[in-house]
């Protein structure tokens, strides 16, 4: 039978490395969580950009026809 022999510096050494690895995941997770949300605000202000740029040019005809 193969038996894992530890001892107290083993085991500490491995509970940093487990938060070590933990924190480095949790921040490539907030990186692309950040980096999305940042992408889908540009598209979003975009979008509203050229809605916007269409209702002026919309209402500037209605005023101009004299609807």
């Amino acid at each position: 039978m193969n038996l894992l022999v530890t001892n107290n510096n083993d085991l500490a050494a491995l509970q940093t490395l487990l938060q070590g690895s933990s924190q480095a995941i949790n921040l490539a997770a907030n990186s692309a969580v950040s980096k999305y949300l940042d992408d889908y605000a540009k598209k979003l202000q975009k979008d509203n950009e050229e809605r916007s740029n269409q209702l002026q040019k919309t209402l500037l005809e209605a005023l101009t026809n004299g609807d």
